[in-house]
């Protein structure tokens, strides 16, 4: 993330922020599907 931001150019700073919504994304899946399996 932080090699995307240190390129100048708003098209590297917008993939870091995609990046980062993406890994957020993944993460709150990965948090639904285990509650999921434990009920």
């Amino acid at each position: 993330m932080k090699s995307a931001v240190r390129k100048n150019g708003v098209f590297d700073i917008g993939q870091a922020n995609s990046a980062a919504r993406a890994n957020l994304f993944h993460k709150k899946r990965r948090l639904f599907y285990l509650k999921n399996w434990v009920c």
